[in-house]
């Protein structure tokens, strides 16, 4: 748990996530992780900002000295541009992505069951009870997991299938249908949300095996529901999605699935965007 094995050395990374006696380790350690790290500011302009960062060799216990940047770019006025890249000096392991949460709607008082969501994707990965994935790789077909005819998130998230029931709602990689033969084409939809009450439509694309779908499922609950956000506000359950561009969670110790492996002398390349526009 929380482990993984490189050129044959194990490797024990900090374990920030616990769920019914299992320590993983998510979004690269928690408070330590990158997500909470200040980020140097290497370029920025009126459409462009790119934000770096340095890791030691064993930090959370990831080996490599990395160096990573982020780079956000707003588009032809209207699509959001994520571009991840890294080098290191000794073979590590690295999977960027995004948490943005997304109510198109605006209307942060309510659960955001009325948005449409597509997912271009056949399969996703199942998950165990601690959201860690099993490793196998089941068909959307018949399944309320199914969302390659775009439907609103509502009709299905308080199902009683077992992987929603686990989850308190959605919050698992689906297997995109745009990744084939080891590369992904990202000029190709991958997924979108749409909200009927505004006519926002958001379209995704990215050139990663995977993306996962989180609907807030502790939003609101679980000591969340006394935090106070922007304007006062105190959001509800479910009340927006983050549609998250990755390889798989767990990756590591899959070898059957896309390989987040970095070595010395790769570059690390991964890419991501948002159009958006009104329907």
């Amino acid at each position: 748990m929380g482990k993984f094995t490189l050129d044959g050395q194990e490797y024990q990374l900090r374990q920030n996530d616990k769920h019914d006696g299992r320590d993983h380790c998510l979004h690269g350690g928690g408070t330590t992780g990158w997500m909470n790290q200040v980020y140097d500011v290497v370029e920025v302009n009126d459409s462009l900002i790119k934000l770096q960062i340095k890791a030691t060799d064993g930090e959370n216990g990831f080996p490599g000295n990395v160096t990573a940047t982020t780079t956000y770019k707003i588009v032809n006025g209207n699509t959001l541009d994520i571009v991840w890249e890294a080098t290191t000096d000794k073979p590590t392991i690295i999977n960027q992505t995004n948490h943005n949460y997304y109510n198109l709607s605006g209307d942060l008082e309510n659960a955001a069951y009325d948005q449409v969501l597509y997912v271009n994707a056949d399969n996703f990965t199942e998950s165990d009870e601690s959201y860690m994935p099993t490793g196998k790789v089941l068909p959307v077909e018949g399944t309320p997991m199914d969302f390659r005819t775009p439907h609103a998130v509502g009709d299905s998230i308080k199902s009683e299938y077992y992987q929603i029931k686990n989850a308190h709602g959605y919050d698992h990689n689906w297997c995109l249908n745009t990744y084939k033969d080891g590369k992904g084409d990202d000029t190709q939809v991958c997924a979108s949300l749409y909200s009927p009450k505004s006519g926002i439509f958001m379209e995704m694309y990215t050139n990663e095996p995977g993306v996962q779908v989180y609907s807030g499922n502790f939003q609101g609950v679980d000591g969340e529901e006394n935090i106070v956000r922007k304007r006062g506000q105190k959001y509800p359950q479910h009340v927006s999605i983050c549609l998250e561009s990755q390889k798989y969670p767990d990756s590591p110790n899959h070898p059957e699935w896309a390989s987040p492996v970095l070595n010395p002398g790769e570059n690390y390349y991964s890419h991501a965007a948002y159009k958006f526009s009104i329907k």
